[in-house]
């Protein structure tokens, strides 16, 4: 049984935004899941955050056994 909650104002307008540009779907599904992990990591809403504390959800990143392509899908999420 999936638990349906209500969804964010700033989580609709970043799906919206999404449905605007041609992405794909696995492009859209990876750009949600990183700003839900930055969600977590952080009290305030994403849509509060500066560029720092985007910066500090990054570094743990840096690992050798972390693909570039995530560090980079991370950022602009």
């Amino acid at each position: 049984m999936k638990i349906l909650r209500p969804m964010s104002p700033f989580r609709r307008r970043m799906l919206e935004a999404m449905q605007l540009r041609p992405y794909s779907p696995h492009t859209s599904a990876g750009s949600l899941r990183s700003v839900a992990q930055c969600a977590t990591h952080f009290p305030p809403s994403p849509d509060r955050l500066g560029a720092a504390h985007l910066r500090t959800s990054q570094l743990p990143l840096l690992q050798p056994q972390v693909s570039k392509r995530v560090v980079l899908q991370t950022g602009c999420a």
